[in-house]
């Protein structure tokens, strides 16, 4: 925790608004520049901060009780860390369609516990990604559409579809998972019927534990030649497998 900003230490029982009245530059690493501000509803003119060098905005509005942020001035061109950035927030919708994702390494915990419906992630460039771990585990989403997503480069997916109760569909079956080493808990209590990993591969896998346990709602599991269950996955019984 020692990333976090002053304004935590010294007043996050306090700050319920924000205001930039002029222009502000903001710090290479800019994690948890706003985090733990608990009272913290509004930010207001947040076009003024100058985000051209900002490298880290990992956890940047965690746990606050923002219910809206316009972002579309945000510059995230040099960005390589963006994980937790929306974590446990009150927003139910983002707009983040000029993001700049293309230096972007790590997205875990991106969207985690918070109470967002639906995310436009169509101009997300995800190819330099590694690390997508609970990136949208605890969400409200009712839909979601990851059919740019380039997952070439991600080695740990552990958790990354958790206890996504509201989702009842998912197309995932363009994911390359080549170099995935992780999926533990991947699917782990979603609410999704079928899922098709036909062109999934396990070849790097060497952690499955849990990837559908809780999963009571699963009835139907399409795998290809390159995918190997092991039995840690914890495929819930009955389950129609399909090759």
């Amino acid at each position: 925790m020692e990333d976090r900003s002053d304004w935590f230490t010294h007043y996050s029982e306090n700050i319920k608004k924000i205001v930039f009245t002029g222009p502000v530059k903001a710090a290479e690493n800019s994690s948890y520049l706003f985090a733990g501000l608990t009272k913290l509803t509004a930010i207001d003119n947040l076009r003024q901060l100058d985000t051209r060098n900002v490298t880290n905005m990992s956890h940047m509005f965690s746990n606050t009780s923002l219910t809206s942020l316009d972002l579309n001035n945000f510059d995230t061109s040099n960005v390589t860390d963006m994980s937790g950035m929306f974590r446990k927030t009150p927003l139910t919708s983002l707009d983040l369609n000029n993001f700049d994702t293309s230096n972007v390494t790590d997205m875990s915990d991106m969207f985690d516990h918070s109470q967002i419906t639906s995310l436009d992630l169509s101009s997300f460039n995800t190819s330099n990604v590694t690390n997508m771990s609970d990136m949208f585990s605890d969400t409200a989403l009712t839909s979601l559409d990851l059919n740019n997503f380039d997952t070439s480069s991600v080695t740990t997916m552990s958790s990354m579809f958790f206890s996504t109760k509201s989702l009842t569909s998912l197309d995932v079956s363009n994911f390359n998972t080549s170099n995935v080493a992780d999926m533990s808990n991947l699917f782990n209590s979603s609410n999704l019927s079928s899922i098709d990993l036909e062109n999934w591969s396990t070849i790097s896998v060497n952690n499955m534990l849990g990837m559908f346990d809780n999963d009571s709602s699963l009835n139907e599991l399409t795998i290809g030649d390159n995918f190997e269950l092991s039995d840690d996955a914890n495929l819930p019984e009955g389950v129609s497998i399909y090759k």
